[in-house]
């Protein structure tokens, strides 16, 4: 082969690009990515019962494959605005305002929750499970982000029990696409390791903002990785940081 000092662009490897396809990082220093990320909340995917917005995926995944790349996506309910749609408030899930009021977490043990949840992510096992132009998603909706911690929003962590229902509901529904699963899922992240689920840490690099008190690359990756007994899944799962 010809000598190149140019970046090479392997399958599934190297850097990604977010929100955002190659076409779109003309004049940005960021390397050309096989992979692009994106995250919706809830109701952005589901705006009317039923009615799944699966023409806005559609139309990413074709951008994908017309860029190289494959998608990488997660569904989130909660963080700086409301992100579970207003059917399922007006139907009556319980929930409760930030202590800042930007947000609305729903409260994930409501057996609504999980009864509707389930259907959407099920009619999206339906249709993408296996899609050749996506890469892997996210064993999200739990927490800020979909990130699997309720950090600053008054409420706590679902019960371990809801935890792994979520868990077992995406592996259930995506059989052949692979999963990757934020490493703050403590129980939950150990169950989704064993069944053959990825891992995926946001913030790395994060060495705390010059306090000593704490931070994730000291106190929390490693730890939560040994937890989970996730240090070999590299050799068969993907492995995602976002720095």
């Amino acid at each position: 082969p010809k000598e190149s000092d140019r970046t090479l662009v392997n399958p599934g490897r190297g850097f990604a690009t977010s929100f955002r396809f190659n076409e779109d990082m003309s004049g940005v220093l960021h390397p050309r990515g096989t992979v692009a990320q994106f995250s919706f909340y809830w109701d952005e995917l589901e705006p009317a019962e039923g009615a799944i917005n699966f023409p806005m995926l559609d139309s990413l995944l074709a951008k994908a494959r017309a860029n190289g790349q494959k998608l990488n996506f997660r569904v989130m309910c909660q963080n700086g605005r409301v992100g579970v749609p207003k059917w399922m408030r007006e139907n009556g899930l319980n929930g409760h305002p930030y202590p800042d009021g930007s947000g609305w977490p729903p409260d994930y043990d409501d057996p609504l929750f999980l009864e509707r949840h389930a259907l959407f992510i099920q009619a999206l096992g339906r249709r993408y499970d296996g899609h050749p132009d996506i890469d892997c998603i996210d064993i999200a909706s739990i927490g800020r982000w979909g990130e699997w911690h309720t950090w600053e929003t008054g409420s706590e962590m679902p019960s371990d029990s809801l935890q792994q229902k979520i868990v077992d509901l995406y592996l259930e529904s995506f059989k052949s696409t692979p999963l990757v699963m934020q490493i703050g899922g403590g129980k939950s992240l150990a169950r989704a390791m064993a069944r053959g689920a990825g891992w995926r840490a946001d913030c790395f690099g994060d060495m705390g903002g010059g306090t000593d008190e704490w931070n994730h690359m000291q106190f929390f990756y490693q730890q939560a990785l040994d937890a989970s007994d996730a240090g070999k899944a590299w050799r068969n799962d993907p492995v995602v940081f976002e720095s």
